[in-house]
């Protein structure tokens, strides 16, 4: 029984990993094929569509799903329905608050005309209003299949439509009719694939229950928006939409590996340290293998992306995004710095200390302070993405510094792996303008190559070498049961 388990729960794992990665990469050339068709002004239009609907969709969405799988009462159908009134509530809410923000949205991004396309934005908080949360329930006993079916299936349709529908209208509306697709299809789905009806309903012990989980959930979403995405709001709002929609695909580039990096080794890292909580010197000596090991992988990330980004833009996204591969490297070097900044709050996690990413996020947050600053000052937009490494580097360090304080971890075990990062990206900045090396040049491009070998190699030795030794130490080995011993 306890091997049968164990097993649904392994399957369920891989399942969920493999249709997130599918959702993610469905969407991501979705985006690759809506960039390469329409002008660069319609789709940093499209960008500012998807920044509205996640900024939006924070205060509608409370994770009343997770609470669902969560909670102890998450099986009873009474619970179920208070729920789906909570989300019914924060659904209309949401949009129309969308409605009311539509005109001065537009206006603010500088697209006047567009006021009717950010209003329709209001139907994807409205779906997500009278989706069923049944799907979710399933999953408290281990049924993994409806609610990947309802999430995979809608991406997969919308990309199959992506290129038909761009070609057919040429223009940012393209991506309102994806947008209405995939989540009308989500709504269709997540009711078909149910096991027990959609029903409405209201108990008050209930619904406190609701809004005591939701309420930090939406002051932390906020944050991460501020920490994550505001900075394309400064751009869209004090630059052109030709500039949002390249900011936008130098973030996205930057952003997605190292986000789904960060998930794949909080899934593997916290249950391993949670366990260790009261062995202080096992512990210790995790941590410091996790922090190492997200450093080699900062270097790696950040000096491709510095010496090849120009390239890696080219090739996805056309020649029409020339130029991009300067602000794909900063904003590369920045999310090297977020994800070490995963070291930290991971031990922290483990701890029972949930504050750290919301205070290391308040400190992220000065990146909008500085974003601002350079806009209003006229800065070239390559300020905007030096205000976001900046900002990165302030957040890593105040989340190194707090866990050292709280738990005694030496700050160094964080600190160390980032001065070798800081000295690869230097070196990746100083390099090629130095020796003159340009893209444009295959032997330039292979002298490019040849350097980013060499800083990975330079950087990374040193953690390599800690991790082995560690290795040899036997530091990994699992420690032996209780019956065992």
């Amino acid at each position: 029984m306890q091997q049968d388990f164990k097993t649904k729960i392994f399957r369920g794992a891989f399942w969920l990993s493999g249709g997130e990665i599918a959702s993610y990469g469905a969407s991501f050339i979705r985006n690759v094929i809506l960039a390469r068709i329409l002008t660069r002004d319609d789709f940093g239009l499209v960008a500012s569509f998807a920044l509205t609907i996640t900024l939006f969709e924070i205060i509608g969405k409370m994770a009343i799903d997770s609470l669902i799988v969560q909670s102890k009462k998450g099986d009873e159908p009474e619970f179920v329905a208070t729920c789906h009134a909570f989300q019914l509530m924060g659904g209309i809410i949401s949009a129309g608050l969308i409605l009311l923000m539509a005109a001065p949205l537009a206006r603010l991004f500088g697209v006047a005309e567009a006021t009717w396309a950010f209003a329709m934005l209001a139907f994807v908080p409205l779906c997500r209003a009278f989706m069923s949360l049944d799907v979710n329930r399933l999953r408290r006993e281990l049924i993994f299949k409806p609610s990947i079916q309802t999430e995979v299936i809608p991406h997969l349709v919308t990309l199959a439509l992506t290129w038909p529908v761009a070609a057919w209208l040429r223009d940012y509306r393209a991506f309102l009719v994806l947008l209405v697709t995939r989540w009308f299809l989500t709504t269709l789905l997540t009711h078909y694939l149910a096991h027990r009806p959609y029903r409405l309903g209201w108990r008050r012990q209930y619904a406190l229950a609701v809004a005591l989980f939701g309420w930090p959930l939406i002051v932390n979403g906020l944050l991460i928006f501020l920490s994550r995405q505001a900075d394309q709001m400064v751009v869209g709002s004090a630059y052109s939409m030709s500039d949002l929609a390249a900011y936008s695909v130098a973030a996205s580039l930057s952003l997605i590996p190292g986000m789904m990096l960060i998930k794949v080794f909080t899934s593997l890292s916290l249950p391993v340290l949670s366990s260790l909580q009261d062995e202080p010197n096992v512990f210790l000596n995790r941590y410091r293998l996790i922090a190492q090991s997200l450093g080699l992988f900062a270097v790696v990330f950040s000096v491709v992306m510095i010496l090849n980004g120009e390239n890696i833009v080219r090739i996805i996204y056309g020649e029409r995004y020339s130029g991009v591969g300067m602000l794909l490297g900063c904003l590369a070097a920045g999310q090297g710095f977020r994800i070490m900044r995963a070291a930290p709050t991971i031990a922290a996690l483990a701890r029972g200390d949930s504050k750290n990413l919301m205070f290391s996020n308040l400190f992220r947050a000065t990146g909008l302070a500085f974003a601002i600053h350079f806009a209003a000052a006229g800065y070239d937009l390559m300020w905007i993405a030096v205000a976001a490494l900046l900002a990165e580097v302030i957040a890593f360090a105040a989340a190194a510094i707090r866990l050292s304080a709280l738990y005694e971890l030496p700050a160094g075990l964080s600190l160390w792996p980032a001065l070798l990062c800081a000295l690869a990206v230097s070196g990746a900045v100083w390099a090629p303008s130095t020796f003159g090396l340009n893209v444009n040049n295959w032997i330039s491009m292979a002298l490019l190559t040849l350097l980013a070998i060499v800083l990975i190699l330079a950087a990374g030795w040193p953690i390599m070498h800690s991790i082995r030794d560690m290795a040899r130490r036997s530091v990994l080995r699992p420690r032996p049961s209780s019956a065992q011993s």
